[in-house]
């Protein structure tokens, strides 16, 4: 196959980067080409305490925006309504897979009445939740000897009132006991800056092999939504069933989505040369969240769009709610909670 990368095209000076790739027609030189296997997209849930984490969460965060995975995580979904505790352990059931961060902090405590029990803090709570979903746990502790500028646990006891000394002593062993059942249950890494955590986040989840077609996963909640065109669903198949090639396009979108956090990847060709056919394999085969568009037809109605998409969106980011029917209440649901959801939007 013989590809171009648009090279001439001016950057806007501000915004998103934009990317043309010219698809030309497959020159087969000898044999069938075989179809090309591609990583689906994988639901990371990243659990730890927040305040004193903040830095090294947003390094991980990035770290699986960054192998194409979508980061579950506390700060898209803070705002929600519901049981924190039990709202935690469903979307932990929902996920591929959990990292665990732990440092100096043992966390918040939900108590009985919030889903938890008064002992174990939520990311405890998370961690048994995994398990007990047979979701894999990655464990990474900071090194005890690493540098911390942030609040450890037992500095609480002199900058704390002393009516709350009980608490603290029993959140310091509790952390210990924490530790220790996270040595004795997993294999974990160490790390001793947010940068170190990044890259074992990264190798981790690059050698990661999940024992679920997420991909298929992803389908069968597109189908359940009742925001889905379905017709799509039968355009996929039918482009992907024959589909092969096009190794130099994925490659040109997967080094695009290395360099680039956000903007747009244009795929231009003439007339049967193969478009749909790659946008239906991305769909197929990386779970992207999508809507097919055609010059005529119900599914061009910019409302429609909206709503499809944020049907696509909203399991994705844990939410379960009624989507609204006014175009301007539809965009506040992007702008308000789906803003920060990684998705990819395929025109034909």
């Amino acid at each position: 196959m013989s590809q171009k990368l648009r090279g001439d095209l001016p950057k806007p000076v501000s915004g998103p980067c934009t990317v043309v790739v010219d698809l030309l027609p497959e020159v087969q030189s000898s044999g069938t080409l075989s179809k090309m296997t591609t990583r689906p997209v994988l639901r990371i849930f990243i659990s730890s305490t927040a305040v004193d984490l903040r830095e090294y969460r947003d390094k991980v965060r990035d770290a699986v925006l960054r192998l194409e995975d979508l980061p579950i995580a506390m700060e898209t979904f803070s705002a929600h309504s519901g049981v924190p505790a039990s709202e935690c352990i469903r979307m932990v059931a929902q996920a591929d897979a959990l990292i665990c961060i732990v440092a100096h902090r043992y966390g918040f405590v939900p108590p009985p009445e919030q889903g938890g029990d008064g002992e174990r803090s939520i990311t405890w709570l998370e961690v048994d939740a995994a398990k007990r979903a047979g979701k894999p746990v990655f464990v990474f502790l900071l090194d005890p000897k690493a540098p911390w500028n942030e609040t450890k646990e037992q500095d609480r006891l002199t900058s704390e009132p002393p009516e709350r000394t009980a608490e603290i002593v029993k959140a310091v062993q509790k952390l210990k006991e924490f530790r220790a059942y996270l040595e004795r249950e997993y294999t974990r890494s160490t790390f001793s800056s947010a940068d170190q955590l990044a890259r074992l986040v990264t190798t981790t989840l690059a050698n990661f092999v999940p024992q679920t077609d997420h991909a298929a996963s992803n389908d069968k909640a597109r189908s359940a939504s009742a925001y889905y065109f379905a017709v799509q669903s039968k355009i996929i198949e039918n482009y992907t069933r024959t589909f092969v090639g096009r190794v130099q396009a994925h490659q040109a979108l997967d080094s695009f989505l290395q360099e680039h956090k956000r903007g747009y990847f244009v795929v231009r060709a003439a007339p049967g040369q193969g478009k749909t056919a790659l946008s239906c394999h991305l769909v197929s085969e990386r779970g992207y969240v999508h809507h097919l568009i055609h010059r005529t037809g119900g599914r061009s109605d910019s409302r429609l769009i909206l709503r499809s998409l944020a049907g696509q969106l909203l399991p994705l980011a844990g939410r379960e709610e009624t989507l609204p029917e006014a175009t301007s209440e539809l965009a506040k649901t992007f702008d308000t909670g789906l803003r920060r959801t990684y998705f990819l939007l395929l025109g034909l």
